[in-house]
Order: structure tokens, then sequence, then C-alpha cells
């Protein structure tokens, strides 16, 4: 079994024709995810996603390329409207959460610090999509400061992009593929987070 001591799941996901992985163990991964290649060359592995990755990083050494984010139009509750098509140039960062998500209310604080630091870049756009209603988001928020753009009933979305855990980030880059993504709630989210934005506009 070539992938069990690499990773501990592995999924399709259709929108983003990607296989989606769940790490095990880092360094074997990237060597399991390189064998692979070697053993079917012709295989429809050319977009490769690992649940914590750095597409930059990954798809130049397992020779794949990052896969398109999936397209989507909303309506947050402040009234803006996003149509990721019309964000191309843009890195996007989407959080996605629910209120009874203890993990995901915890790094809020740390995530509205690094709305406040990249608010002077125009490039940079941060849509926070939950999978609450809008009654029970506007009661939430009320109480609780949220920063991002805040999408309700986005349950849809978060399957799109394959999100099986909470809270789970992406950032699309300007070219709109899937730069990064990074599942689990930390307290020094703001820290890994401003390295994978920086990254996607540098376009790297």
């Amino acid at each position: 079994m070539l992938l069990a001591p690499a990773f501990t799941a592995a999924s399709w996901n259709a929108s983003t024709s990607a296989w989606f992985f769940a790490i095990g163990d880092e360094r074997k991964a990237r060597k399991a995810l390189k064998k692979l290649i070697e053993l079917a060359p012709e295989a429809p592995l050319v977009s490769v996603a690992l649940g914590n990755y750095d597409c930059g990083v990954y798809s130049h050494q397992v020779k794949g390329e990052c896969p398109a984010a999936p397209q989507f139009a909303v309506k947050a509750l402040d009234g803006t409207t996003f149509d990721l098509t019309s964000l191309k140039g843009k890195v996007v960062v989407l959080n996605f959460w629910f209120i009874g998500c203890a993990p995901c209310r915890v790094e809020m604080p740390h995530l509205n610090a690094l709305v406040k630091e990249f608010k002077p870049n125009q490039d940079v756009v941060f849509i926070g999509n939950a999978t609450d209603g809008a009654k029970h988001l506007k009661q939430f928020l009320a109480k609780t400061t949220f920063n991002y753009h805040i999408v309700a009933d986005g349950a849809q979305i978060a399957s799109k992009y394959g999100v099986g855990a909470y809270p789970t980030h992406i950032v699309i880059a300007k070219d709109g593929t899937i730069s990064s993504q990074s599942i689990g709630g930390s307290t020094d989210i703001d820290t890994s987070l401003r390295l994978r934005i920086n990254r996607a506009l540098a376009g790297i």
C-alpha cells in the first residue's frame, strides 16, 4: 500500500479535478506523490492538493499544477457582492467556519488583526464562508467581531471546495488557482496566513 504511511485519507474532488490528500507524514507524502507519477505518468494527477499545502511548492516538486478554484457568486451580510471571476487579479482569502466551531471562534481575533494589516492593500479580499443562516449569524456577529466579509448558508460552496473540517483556510492566487490550504484552528493563524498571502501576492 503505497499511500498508507504517507496519507490518512484521499478523495477526488470533481469541481477542482484534483485529488485531495490528508497528510500523515509530509516527507513520505511528497515521496509517495513522486512515485505515483513515475508509476502512472498519464494518470489524472496533474492537479495535486494536500490537506495542508502550499501549491507553489508542491506543484514543482510533484510536476503538478495548482487546481483552479471553483467559481462562486455570493452576497455577504454587509451587502457586498463577490463573483470569483471578477476577482481575478486579486488574492482571495477564504475562511470556512460555523458558529458552533470553537476553534473557529478562537482564531477570529487573529484573523481580524490580519484583515487590519492588509486593509491598505486593495488586492487582498477576505471572505468568511459560514454554514449558518443569516439570522443566527447576525445575532452572533452583534456580540463577536469578525471582520471578514461574511457569507451565510455557505454549505454548497464548502462542498465545492471539498471542505470536510473546520476551520479551513484557502488562499486563491491572482490567476484564480488555489495557492494554499490549511485545516484547523490556531492562535498563530495570522502568521501562517500572512506568509501564504504574501506568496500569492508575489506570484510564488
